[in-house]
């Protein structure tokens, strides 16, 4: 996908990649895998760092969010302490086994508003962010985590690694090999 076609017109296109939380172990929850929820641990992790975002980074404009219930508790905490009335659309495309493709033609079909923030699983955003700053494989957003992508037209790649804010972690991640190492 040519990404120049999606910022034709904007002078650039800001996009949170938001893991959830972390979330009940799967081994010791009795339902199924998609109702598995945050973890108190990890709703306090959110709730700390999105307070700590609200002071740092520009809130989303929109977020979109997988329709599993640990990710729209996610987006929950992210409205609730970062971007305050933002609308939350669930978006199947966020799924962990769907194809960063597929997300990436969502966002050229829908023309979000910028900064749009998406809530999701693991493999899925760490393929998507290595697709998007023609980044190394093996990259893996740490739970609770917020990475911020920039996109322009004139530069190349199309899209650029700003930062990651973990939860936990008193200093900003500016370098894309460090999340390989995580």
């Amino acid at each position: 996908m040519d990404l120049s076609e999606y910022s034709q017109g904007r002078e650039s296109m800001r996009l949170y990649l938001v893991r959830h939380g972390s979330s009940v172990n799967r081994a010791e929850f009795p339902g199924l895998d998609e109702d598995r929820p945050l973890t108190e641990k990890g709703r306090k992790d959110l709730t700390k760092l999105f307070q700590t975002m609200r002071r740092h980074e520009d809130p989303p404009e929109e977020i979109w969010t997988s329709p599993l219930v640990r990710a729209v508790q996610t987006a929950e905490a992210l409205v609730n302490f970062w971007a305050r009335n933002v609308p939350v659309r669930v978006s199947r495309a966020l799924l962990a086994d769907v194809s960063p493709q597929a997300v990436l033609d969502e966002i050229l079909r829908a023309n979000p508003k910028t900064p749009l923030a998406l809530v999701g699983h693991e493999p899925q955003l760490g393929l998507l962010l290595a697709k998007l700053t023609e980044g190394q494989e093996g990259l893996s957003l740490p739970k609770g985590s917020v990475c911020r992508v920039r996109f322009r037209t004139d530069e190349t790649p199309q899209g650029r690694f700003v930062c990651c804010h973990v939860p936990n972690i008193e200093k900003v991640i500016v370098e894309l090999d460090e999340l390989c190492q995580r």
